[in-house]
């Protein structure tokens, strides 16, 4: 079949059909408007390798997707949905008739783990290959797999205009390149670099769109990095041209996220005499067709987000355009007439672009990539096994598989994919989105897990609000909630709504909104977040990283967050959407993650050992308890090292004999060599563990394990007296001495005996001010003889204490309080 669009690519069709009748795969190089993503695959519809087969072709964003898909059916003369349709995320337009189907490039990947065969379809087209995204990249492994083992009849073409062409052939097995040649016509390219001094990108584009409008005729498409700066930069536009209506003149917004009228709006061309300012992300790079665009403006920039397998987060970076991407928007220019490029940068600038853009790949999140490979049966270590353009990088991949056991989604170690895993793979989304709405149905709550999924898996519809509040969020999405008011972004919130009612079957109860911040914590378990200072708006997460909320952020009041949405450049990046976490929330519903353990630091004001027992979360101290320093808990090697580390940073205290004995033997290790030691005070310090540690570790070994057994009945570390106090023993003292208020040996006849029987304890019996009034080692005599003076004397400094007749009747006791006598 042949359309007769006129369009470069006819040219190529015959020669591009015989490859692919007598080839598995081709590769085909048009420059920008030559028509490959609308003439070629109606043109391939009747080749006889086709079979009256079906043609599947992957596009790299949704909106390139039903554009292509109608384009395709209006040169048929149909509707989207007939021969020519179309299926994404949020709605297709297919039926049984359908024999091209445009699909975003995730589908490609759901229908070959649903069934790797693909019944029916004949053709794989892989359009805009140069954009390089992580799902190209994975649709394009597995379909080669799919190829060599299930399917060696599949065909495969790899379409750009923009294309390391020899690559690509060598990756499907040199596979014959197919160049359509030349611009419909040619543009002029003139570079406006601005003046550095007091940049600002809105001016300097209302600037150039004014030299444009004077200078060339036709719609203006301006490419800019992000919708903040087509926002400002339409702004400025209606300062520069206030009578823009007058002078029928259109400012059109155009990014994947904007409604599809709105998106029309941009893509439709202009009636006369008006003309279009169409302000556009990179989406209108490549694959959407934009009507009478005859002077492109390129800001030289683009907004790409920057994976850290460190700390598991992404990084939005403003970089420059590679200048295969700066080639793709220039040919925008030239589709209906003799076009204008005006490039925002110098040649000498432009000596630094890379050659072609980073590909995903190497740079994304690879959680929902290594999840589809673990569906596919690999691991980490075989990955490999598929063919790539470009190898994932083993550490980010470590980083996805360590997530995803994490998450339950894989064994440990095994790596392979677990029912858990099988389901999560069943969501559309990043496996922390999945994961948490299987645990909100665990916990009885899955309409409010489907409701964040939702709200995180789409942009912040409440970006301009001045808290990171995930719950103020959530009240959007109950039945009949309103969709306007005062800085709510409407197109955001209707894609969340959109995917809300796809994910949930029950609608949205507030009932459940306590549980918020944990289940943000079952996807995020490394975002747990606790206050550094209280209220200071400052946080450490559980993996670590510092992060900050902003000024005017109420949620600053609590202690424990769940941050899911960190981003921003600099040290410290900033939270952006977050949920309370409570103490005993973290302790009930996350304590897998604790972990408890005995350490200690030496401290440098008191020069001995703090020991500690610390429960952590990640990097989180949740609770610390300082223990004696002596305590068993504490590992032997972990004390010495810190009594070793401790007692480096001081001079030992040598005396001025074993200082001369140093210092003649370091004389003699110096002289004569290695016979003699070096004992000089340096090699000392750093030689500790050598020759003090056994005196600080094998104490026990010294002993032996038979007298250490016999040891706490022969010299106890404590006393336990009547009151049920237990008493340290000072064994500085000879003999050993225990120090106890009086009150607390009421009734205690016997002197306590150490070393068998053969030393009575001395007993320092203390006033209620803790002031010896006795020292005894015969217990039995005191209470006879010494106890009645020292009453009389206590009794009147001391009124308010007990000081009994009869002590060893009275009742022992803590305190002041003078307790009854047994009766």
């Amino acid at each position: 079949m042949r359309l007769h669009t006129g369009l470069p690519v006819e040219n190529i069709l015959d020669e591009l059909e015989e490859v692919l009748r007598t080839r598995s795969a081709a590769v085909l190089c048009a420059d920008p408007g030559a028509g490959k993503s609308t003439v070629v695959p109606p043109s391939l519809l009747d080749a006889p390798f086709l079979a009256d087969g079906k043609i599947l072709m992957l596009e790299p964003r949704r909106i390139a997707a039903v554009g292509a898909a109608k384009r395709i059916a209006h040169l048929l003369g149909e509707k989207a949905g007939q021969t020519a349709g179309y299926r994404t995320r949020f709605g297709s337009e297919a039926g049984p008739s359908t024999r091209i189907e445009v699909i975003t490039e995730g589908i490609l990947t759901r229908m070959i783990q649903k069934d790797p065969e693909l019944p029916g379809v004949k053709l794989l087209i892989f359009d805009e290959f140069h954009e390089r995204s992580l799902q190209a990249d994975l649709g394009l492994a597995l379909a080669l797999d799919v190829r060599s083992a299930l399917r060696d009849d599949l065909k495969i073409l790899v379409m750009s205009a923009t294309l390391d062409a020899q690559r690509i052939a060598r990756l499907l097995g040199d596979a014959p390149v197919v160049k359509s040649e030349g611009h419909v016509f040619p543009v002029e390219t003139l570079h406006r670099p601005p003046d550095r001094h007091g940049f600002h990108l809105e001016k300097i584009i209302a600037s150039n769109v004014a030299f444009a409008l004077n200078s060339h005729p036709g719609d203006i498409l301006v490419f800019l990095p992000g919708e903040f700066e087509i926002r400002m930069a339409i702004e400025e536009l209606r300062k520069v041209f206030p009578d823009a209506g007058t002078q029928k003149l259109l400012f059109l917004p155009l990014y994947g996220n904007l409604p599809e009228r709105e998106q029309e709006l941009a893509l439709t061309e202009a009636e006369k005499p008006f003309r279009k300012m169409i302000l556009s992300t990179p989406v209108a790079e490549s694959s959407v067709t934009v009507p009478g665009v005859r002077i492109v403006i390129d800001s030289g920039w683009m907004r790409v987000p920057r994976f850290s397998p460190a700390n598991a987060m992404n990084k939005l970076e403003t970089v420059r355009v590679s200048l295969a991407s700066a080639d793709q928007r220039r040919g925008r220019a030239a589709r209906t007439g003799p076009g204008l490029c005006i490039r925002l940068w110098s040649p000498a600038e432009e000596r630094a672009f890379p050659s072609f853009g980073t590909p995903e790949i190497l740079e994304a999140d690879l959680a929902s990539f290594c999840l589809e490979l673990a569906g596919w049966g690999l691991r980490p270590d075989t990955i490999s096994t598929l063919r790539w353009l470009d190898e994932p990088p083993r550490a980010k991949v470590d980083q996805a598989f360590s997530l995803l056991a994490e998450l339950d989604a894989v064994t440990p170690g095994t790596f392979r994919l677990t029912k858990h895993g099988e389901r999560l793979l069943e969501y559309p989304m990043h496996p922390r989105l999945a994961h948490m709405i299987a645990c909100a149905e665990s916990l009885h709550a899955a309409s409010l897990g489907c409701a964040l999924a939702a709200i995180l898996s789409e942009r912040d519809f409440l970006r301009a609000a001045s808290d990171s509040d995930l719950k103020r969020r959530l009240p959007f999405l109950l039945p009949d909630a309103p969709e306007s008011g005062e800085g709510i972004d409407r197109n955001a919130l209707r894609r969340v709504k959109t995917v809300f009612r796809q994910l949930s079957r029950n609608p949205l109860s507030p009932r459940d909104f306590d549980l918020c911040g944990v289940l943000l914590g079952k996807a995020y378990p490394d975002r747990i977040a606790k206050a550094r200072v209280p209220h200071s708006g400052e946080y450490t997460l559980s993996n670590g990283v510092q992060a900050k909320l902003l000024s005017a952020d109420d949620m600053r009041m609590y202690e424990y967050l769940c941050a899911p949405l960190v981003e921003g450049a600099g040290a410290v990046p900033t939270i952006f959407l977050s949920a309370e976490l409570t103490p005993d929330a973290i302790e009930k519903h996350f304590r897998k993650l604790i972990s408890e353990e005995v350490s200690a630091v030496w401290n440098d004001e008191s020069k001995s050992l703090t020991v500690s027992r610390i429960k952590r979360l990640g990097s989180l101290v949740l609770s610390q308890k300082n223990l004696p320093a002596h305590t068993p808990d504490l590992p032997g090697e972990a004390r010495l090292k810190v009594l070793l580390d401790g007692i480096r940073k001081y001079p030992l205290p040598w005396s001025a004999r074993e200082l001369s004995l140093m210092r003649r033997i370091s004389f003699l290790h110096r002289t004569l060599g290695d016979e003699w030691p070096d004992l000089s005070p340096e090699t000392l310090s750093a030689t500790l563990e050598e020759w003090l540690a056994p005196f600080l570790t094998e104490l026990d070994a010294l002993v032996g394990h038979g007298r250490r057994m016999k040891l706490d009945a022969l010299a106890p570390e404590r006393i336990t007296v009547p009151s049920g106090s237990s008493i340290k023993v000072d064994y500085e003292s000879d003999p050993p001495r225990l120090s106890v208020r009086l009150q607390e040996v009421f009734g205690m006849t016997e002197t306590p005996k150490l070393a068998g029987g053969r030393v009575p304890l001395v007993m320092d019996l203390l006033s209620p001010a803790m002031r010896t009034v006795q020292i005894t080692a015969d217990l039995a005599h005191f209470w006879t003889d010494s106890y009645f003076l020292v009453r009389k004397d206590m009794r009147g400094r001391y009124p308010k204490h007990d000081w009994p007749e009869n002590p060893l009747e009275a009742l022992p006791h803590r305190g002041s309080k003078k307790p009854r006598t047994h009766s």
